[in-house]
Formats: C-alpha cells, sequence, structure tokens
C-alpha cells in the first residue's frame, strides 16, 4: 500500500502533467494548461531519477501531442510522427538541464536556468527547421494586457514568463519549509509579473487612435469556388500523367472566377470601402495570361478608385513539364494596385509551407514592399509568412501601417494559425488585415484588438469589413527584434557553466 501511494504521489505529476499538455494543445487550448503543464512536468522530473524521468516522459508527451494536433500538421502521419519525436525530444532539454544543475546554483539565479535554457532551445528549433514559431506556447495566451508585453521582447518574452513562472513555484515548494528564502523569491516575481502587467494596461489605457483610418474589406471565394479551384489543380496533376490535358476549358473556368472576385471587389467600393484584399491564391492565373488580368483589375480600380490586393497563383505556362520532371512551377503573389491603375508593388511569397507548397512553390526574393497611399503606408505577406516573427518584423522596420496578409487554412488550425498573427500585430505596432480561406479572416489594430473577424466555416464566403488605423506605433520590438533569444541563450550558458562548476567543486570537496 506504501508503494502505492508513492507511486501515486510522483508519477501523478506526471499524469497531471500530460493532462494539462493534451489542454495546451491543439487548435483550441485552455489558457490555464498552457501556464500549468511545464510547472508539472518539471515538478515531476525533480521528483524522479533523470533515466526515469526521460523512459515515461518522453514517449508520453509525443503520444500526446499527437493526439491533441491531429489534423494540424500537412504531413503523412510517419512524418508527423518524426517530427513530433524531434520536437519533443528538444523540449526536454530545458527539463534534463534543471534535473542536472539547479541544484548546484545559488536560488538566487536558480530560477533561471529552465527559462533560459526553454527559449534557447524553442529558438534554435525555429531557426533551424521548417516549421518558425509553430507550437510555441506564447500563442496559448490570450490575455491581451500580458500580451503586450512582445511589443518589447516578441513572443519569446511571453515564452519566458510562462516558463520562469513553472520554475519560481517549483522552488517555492521545493523551499517551503524556510518561509524567509520563499518571501525573497516570490517578491522578485511577483514585481516583476506586476510590472508587466501594469506596462500593458497602460499601453492599452492609452491607446493612441490615429485620425488617418481607413475603410477596408477583405474578399474571400465561396467553398464553390474554391473546390473548382482544386478541380483545376487537380486536372493539371492529372494531365502530367496522362498527357491530356484541355486548357481552353480550364482558362474559362478560371476567367468566371476572376470575374466573381472582381465584381465582389467592386461591389465592396460602393459602401466605401478604400482597399480591398483577396485571399491566398484567390484564382489561378496562366503566366501568358497574366498581364491582361492586370490590366482588366487595373482598370477597375482606376474606375472605382479603390485599392485593390490581388492575390493570385500564378502558374508557368509549361507546368506539365516542370511537374514531370518535379520542379516547381508555381507562383503565390500579391498585387498591390493603386486608384490610378499603376502597380504599386508586386509581392511573392517566401516562406513555404512544408511538404506540397514548398515542392511546386518557386519563393520570392524575402523583402517586403511598402507604398504610401496619402493615409498611410501599406506592406504586405502571405499566410505561413506571418509564422516568423523576425521575417515581419521588416514592416516594423519601414515604419508601415498597414499589414495586409492574404492567407488559406484548414478546419484544424484556423483559430491557432489567427493568433499568430495577430502578435505580428502587436509586435510591431501595426494593423492588420487578413483575409483567409478556410479559415478565420481578422482585421486587427495595433494593439491585438481584433476589430472585425469572420469564420469562413460558419460564413462562407462572406466579405470581412473593418475600419482600421492608418498609423503604427513604434515598438521596443522593431528595434530590438529577437535580440531576446540571444540573452537566453547566453543567460542559459552563463549557468550552464556555474552549475558544471559548482557541482564538480561539490563532488571534489575534501571533507573537513
Amino acid at each position: 500500500m506504501k508503494r502505492v501511494k508513492i507511486f501515486v504521489s510522483v508519477y501523478g505529476w506526471l499524469i497531471l502533467a500530460m493532462l494539462f499538455l493534451f489542454l495546451s494543445g491543439g487548435d483550441h487550448p485552455v489558457e490555464i494548461a498552457v501556464w500549468l503543464s511545464p510547472l508539472l512536468l518539471l515538478r515531476f522530473f525533480r521528483e524522479v531519477k533523470l533515466w526515469k524521468a526521460l523512459l515515461f516522459a518522453w514517449p508520453c508527451m509525443v503520444g500526446i501531442s499527437l493526439l491533441a494536433d491531429k489534423g494540424m500538421m500537412p504531413f503523412p502521419m510517419s512524418i508527423a510522427i518524426v517530427l513530433t519525436v524531434i520536437n519533443s525530444a528538444i523540449a526536454l532539454i530545458p527539463y534534463l538541464t534543471d534535473r542536472l544543475l539547479s541544484r548546484s546554483l545559488p536560488l538566487s539565479v536558480k530560477t533561471l536556468l529552465f527559462p533560459f535554457v526553454a527559449v534557447a532551445a524553442e529558438a534554435f528549433l525555429a531557426s533551424s527547421f521548417t516549421g518558425g514559431t509553430w507550437g510555441n506556447v506564447a500563442y496559448g495566451i490570450q490575455n491581451l494586457v500580458l500580451l503586450q508585453m512582445v511589443s518589447v521582447t516578441g513572443l519569446w518574452g511571453m515564452m519566458f514568463l510562462i516558463y520562469w513562472a513553472a520554475s519560481v513555484i517549483n522552488e517555492i515548494w521545493e523551499y517551503r519549509r524556510c518561509l524567509w528564502d520563499i518571501l525573497r523569491l516570490l517578491t522578485v516575481f511577483m514585481a516583476i509579473f506586476i510590472f508587466i502587467y501594469a506596462y500593458g494596461f497602460f499601453r492599452l489605457h492609452n491607446e493612441k487612435t490615429g485620425e488617418n483610418t481607413v475603410r477596408v474589406a477583405g474578399v474571400t471565394p465561396g467553398h464553390e469556388h474554391r473546390a473548382e479551384m482544386m478541380e483545376i489543380f487537380g486536372k493539371i496533376f492529372s494531365a502530367s500523367r496522362t498527357g491530356a490535358f484541355d486548357s481552353e476549358s480550364i482558362k474559362a473556368s478560371i476567367e468566371n472566377k476572376y470575374q466573381e472576385l472582381l465584381s465582389e471587389s467592386i461591389k465592396m467600393t460602393e459602401s466605401g470601402v478604400e482597399i480591398v484584399v483577396w485571399s491566398e491564391g484567390a484564382t489561378f492565373i496562366f503566366e501568358s495570361d497574366e498581364e491582361t488580368y492586370i490590366q482588366r483589375a487595373a482598370h477597375s480600380a482606376r474606375e472605382h478608385e479603390f485599392y485593390l490586393g490581388m492575390s493570385i497563383a500564378v502558374l508557368n505556362d509549361n507546368c506539365l513539364d516542370l511537374l514531370q520532371n518535379n520542379q516547381p512551377f508555381l507562383k503565390n503573389k500579391i498585387l498591390f494596385i493603386a486608384p490610378d491603375g499603376h502597380v504599386d508593388w508586386e509581392y511573392t511569397k517566401f516562406n513555404l509551407a512544408p511538404g506540397y507548397e514548398r515542392a511546386i512553390t518557386i519563393p520570392g526574393d524575402g523583402i517586403l514592399k511598402s507604398t504610401n497611399t496619402g493615409k498611410g503606408s501599406v506592406t504586405g505577406a502571405i499566410c505561413y509568412d506571418l509564422d516568423f516573427p523576425q521575417y515581419i518584423r521588416q514592416a516594423g522596420v519601414m515604419k508601415s501601417d498597414l499589414l495586409i496578409a492574404p492567407s488559406n487554412d484548414w478546419l484544424e488550425i484556423k483559430n491557432t494559425h489567427t493568433k499568430m498573427a495577430r502578435l505580428r500585430a502587436i509586435e510591431n505596432g501595426i494593423s492588420l488585415l487578413r483575409p483567409a480561406s478556410s479559415g478565420i479572416s481578422i482585421a486587427v489594430d495595433p494593439y491585438g484588438n481584433i476589430v472585425s473577424f469572420v469564420d469562413d466555416f460558419k460564413s462562407s464566403g462572406a466579405p470581412l469589413v473593418a475600419v482600421l488605423q492608418l498609423e503604427s506605433i513604434q515598438t521596443m520590438y522593431t528595434l530590438l527584434g529577437d535580440s531576446w533569444t540571444w540573452v537566453c541563450a547566453f543567460g542559459g550558458l552563463v549557468l550552464i557553466v556555474l552549475g558544471i562548476v559548482r557541482r564538480w567543486r561539490e563532488r571534489h570537496a575534501v571533507p573537513t
């Protein structure tokens, strides 16, 4: 009976940690679970021998992650399993480091080891693999007051706070009989937490409402339109095998869908909309027809006096030959057309999602473009680009006032991807217009307030309409970028060296 109680008291931490890990994952993370899962898992690592902790925690993390994130990764299950195993191993590095070295460090700095290493490991993962910041725990936080800290540190500061809280609470648990030590530790943590919360409250309470505003709209093709576009895509893939390619019927279908998008855009201007943006790859266009379609869009923009963000997927005329040779044949573009009919800028998607998109798409040059509309400057990026904070920081550095981000999601990621895009607006102090097919279209102000949204799964093809501020807010993040990750990496390295030295001295100390 005693052994059963010991087993439950020790491995109960792991069971609870996995429960909250499940609740903090997926497309609907529970915010309290985001805070509790690292806290409980760290407690488990400190309660058992290291080899046992790794033996039980690693496979549990892999299984829970696969279950919670089912449908979120655009890969076959075999690849998803391999990636989850690797990601889980990297995620366990801070727990391993804490278990080995934290007891050798003085209490004044030991709580920093765990969050320093956690941020450094996650930043390494984001820069070395193709997932960007996908899966970062910071995206599970929805408290807008707390989220204002990303305007200084980026999402890495939010991640640090979550892991630091876990480390501090664990130390309080272990030093629960030493009241003075607990009070000192708690006072420092609470003082910094209150300062961060006060900063967020002050920032939101003193929001700048600029005089320059613009009425914007996001046009998203309906499900029927997208189904027909995917059917065209299927015909191209089929023709690469059979050689039977009816280009005329495909072009006729493209023409109909293009005209629908243009008509819907013109309709939006009747209600005073000044900027209309299509969702990602709203229609296919063959390269030889591209200039004709651009001129037609330019004519409509000039006639009805509005800006048009024309999001298109341009197919190479030799797409069949390229496809047969496993070469990319498509460009994912936005063209920003002014009311005078001039194309102010053209942007081609740079960060391509792993899998089929990367295989078939030609990337752009990785430079965001911008233009001044008279009221404010507008820049653009596409969907997966927004998963890379340092990349989107270009918009903040250019002091752009509006970021247009046409996107295309799927059901299992619609909420998560929306939250990720929202943080880019706060980080750079910039308004965001994100029309998303098969997802959630949002209009966000520079503080992260969602001005308007439309869930495409509940209102198929309904346009997003909003009035957005065209006056960006200077943030520390635009100046510092992801430098907080370097602070964490350096701090973690110093504490690791210090821990190793102190542990060596403890083991080789001569007894007196």
